[in-house]
């Protein structure tokens, strides 16, 4: 049950602050607020950019000073401060919560930070937005379209769409992320709510327009929720073309497909700044619809609850709200209660959290009324059996995950040992130590639900075999009666390309991975053609077969492919083979990941943190 408290933030005559209140208890109308030490609205400016380079930059903030001015703006006017705490004592007397819902405008005010407005009435919390009883939201400047009440019954249907490009036009730097750390942080916290069919969750991974009307067209009703990691801009959303290079998509196409949902109840952008209006330094927009922000704009016309982000965040804020704001969704909260929950888990973090208002940026855009839960209380029942991935893996390292500064050459890995793409080998080279095994590794770590089997090994093995593609025919059965359960037999007369032979079809139809690490060392100081010639042969038959199954072929330099037989394993070229020439990691490349994951360090900037990288 939530009680709304409505307060307008409006430019008057001179460009005066006039702030309004209304709730059921009451209302003050126009009051002009301005001088007696009240922040002016170029105060309010200033304010607002310094918050959002603080958070970008993990920068020191006087959130608390900032958090009284706002406070002093709104209840330092007595009739408001009273209706404030008449509305307030009402709805705990009925156990209720109150909604303070914010319009604030033009562009200017509506960019300044009203979530970091403190508690009238004090409180170890400080914030109003951490009150136990109170929620700070924004009111959309419109809607159009009519909102559905009734919870959903499970599961609730969530679109993730995650965007990056793998090519930039420009600021290509500031633009790549690893997406797929996103995506395994997310579903990883978000398993057990998809185990128990609460949630049901589709990933698009190249979100272009087409895919993801595909995506929505293949749900009967389209989803209840979209859920949107990427990169955004004054007026869109950087989704991809067919080529996989960045398009700024205008936010007017991005709500068209949005209504292509009729049971859509919640919008999340975690995109930079998807929250806020175009800035100051820009040309003012023709009219009011223009100077909307891209959650207002999906606020209008639809979807009734969006959340935007205001500033710049590091992942780990954005997947900490993510995670505790479903988790609460899944467990009956109301959507603002689901918020509240996030808010606070981010303030307590050790990273994100304490001094820094990481909690602080996203905002919840309310169309409506209707801020209530979204589902119906989940019921307890029995767990579907979770189908497990079989894998045979010998003489494999796996080293804990670490930071991933190869973001486009993980991403070409997995779009190729996934099968999103259309290389069918993929061919990993370079010198010693510059983690080529780790990136295969990495890639299969993040490909966990899209492949059946594994068989990884390294070369050598091979050569102590009597005859080696029956040994490599023989652990592809291994691994295929270990997913389904049927026992695959040879006979003994059978040699090895005849086994690889009749494998070689429902290997090609199942989603297969086989990675061959340290090839190098089959022809490093002469090779058996023996040895060599079979398994380049194997290796085509495969690839030439248009199926699911993945090869990844890993060694140090020279080159797989390219060179004279016997050493050209492969023996393909053009779209079949994608190759990789791993060099040791740039500075840049370093760099790059510190501004996303860890922003605390930009302070000292990027020449004081070069000299500490050897």
């Amino acid at each position: 049950m939530l009680e709304t408290f409505d307060i307008s933030l409006l430019t008057g005559p001179n460009h005066e602050l006039c702030v309004s209140a209304y709730s059921r208890h009451g209302a003050v109308h126009g009051v002009p607020r301005s001088g007696d030490n009240l922040p002016s609205l170029a105060e309010l400016k200033e304010m607002t950019e310094d918050f959002e380079d603080a958070i970008q930059y993990a920068r020191l903030f006087g959130g608390l000073d900032a958090g009284a001015a706002l406070r002093d703006l709104v209840f330092g006017e007595p009739d408001i401060a009273a209706l404030f705490h008449r509305g307030r004592g009402a709805a705990a007397d009925q156990g209720k919560q109150v909604v303070v819902r914010i319009l604030a405008a033009p562009a200017s005010l509506a960019a300044v930070p009203w979530e970091l407005m403190l508690d009238p009435e004090g409180g170890s919390h400080r914030y109003l937005t951490l009150a136990p009883d109170v929620h700070v939201v924004r009111s959309a400047r419109s809607r159009i379209y009519p909102v559905p009440s009734a919870p959903l019954p499970p599961p609730l249907n969530v679109l993730l769409i995650l965007s990056s490009p793998t090519r930039w036009k420009e600021n290509a730097d500031a633009m790549a992320f690893d997406l797929f750390e996103e995506k395994r942080n997310l579903l990883q916290e978000l398993e057990v709510l998809q185990h128990s069919d609460i949630l049901r969750i589709d990933v698009e991974e190249h979100p272009t327009l087409e895919n993801l009307r595909r995506r929505i067209g293949s749900r009967r009703g389209g989803y209840h929720v979209v859920h949107y990691v990427g990169h955004a801009a004054s007026g869109g959303l950087y989704l991809e073309d067919l080529f996989g290079r960045a398009v700024l998509t205008p936010v007017n196409e991005i709500t068209e497909l949005l209504r292509l949902c009729p049971q859509l109840r919640l919008c999340l952008f975690a995109g930079c700044e998807t929250a806020r209006g175009p800035r100051p330094d820009r040309p003012l927009p023709r009219e009011w619809r223009e100077g909307l922000s891209t959650a207002d704009q999906c606020a209008r016309v639809s979807c009734p609850t969006v959340i935007g982000m205001r500033a710049v965040l590091p992942f780990r804020t954005e997947w900490l709200f993510a995670r505790f704001f479903y988790q609460g969704l899944a467990s009956g909260y109301a959507v603002v209660d689901a918020v509240r929950l996030a808010r606070v888990a981010i303030r307590g973090d050790e990273f994100v959290g304490g001094h820094l208002l990481d909690w602080a940026v996203p905002s919840l855009i309310a169309g409506s009324e209707q801020l209530g839960a979204l589902l119906e209380p989940p019921k307890p029942g029995p767990r579907p059996p979770r189908p497990a991935r079989a894998e045979l893996k010998f003489d494999m390292v796996e080293k804990d995950r670490e930071f991933c500064a190869r973001l486009l050459p993980l991403r070409q890995a997995i779009d190729v040992l996934g099968g999103t793409g259309p290389g069918r080998v993929l061919v990993v080279h370079g010198p010693a130590g510059t983690g080529k095994s780790a990136l295969v590794d990495r890639a299969l770590q993040d490909l966990a639900d899209r492949v059946d089997g594994v068989l990884y090994f390294r070369a050598p093995r091979l050569c102590d075999e009597a005859e080696p593609i029956r040994r490599l025919a023989g652990w592809v059965g291994e691994v295929l009666t270990m997913y389904d359960q049927r026992v695959r037999k040879f006979p003994a007369d059978l040699d090895g390309p005849g086994c690889w032979e009749r494998l070689l079809g429902e290997l090609a139809m199942t989603r297969f991975v086989i990675v061959i690490d340290d090839l190098e060392k089959l022809y490093g100081g002469g090779a058996d053609p023996a040895l060599l010639q079979p398994l380049a042969r194997a290796i085509r038959q495969l690839a030439d077969r248009r199926g699911n199954c993945r090869i990844a072929l890993i060694g140090s330099d020279p080159p797989l492919i390219g060179s004279n037989p016997p050493y050209d394993l492969v023996g393909l070229y053009g779209a079949h083979v994608v190759v990789q020439k791993l060099g040791a990691l740039a500075w840049d490349e370093i760099w790059v990941w510190i501004r996303r994951n860890l922003p605390i360090l930009t302070r000292y900037g990027k020449a004081g943190l070069a000299g500490h990288y050897a």
